[in-house]
């Protein structure tokens, strides 16, 4: 079974190298690393998540239209 888990660590780096510890079941497999800046303004805390994510998507999606646009997908299929 292969196994598609995500490690996920944001980390305040402090200068210009950082050492990675690879879980032993990793050792020997080809991986992909990701180093990206995040905005820390924009950053969603854990532990509020539902609270502010909530209404993202309010003036953007039209649920209503969206599920019509799936459906027709699902029938052209």
């Amino acid at each position: 079974m292969k196994s598609n888990k995500i490690y996920k660590e944001i980390i305040d780096l402090s200068g210009e190298s950082i050492i990675v510890k690879i879980p032993k079941h990793l050792i020997n497999k080809k991986l992909e690393l990701l180093i990206y800046p995040i905005d820390e303004n924009n950053h969603i805390s854990k532990t509020n998540i539902v609270s502010e994510t909530a209404g993202l998507l309010k003036d953007k999606l039209d649920p209503v239209k969206w599920q019509e646009n799936i459906r027709d997908e699902w029938e052209r299929n």
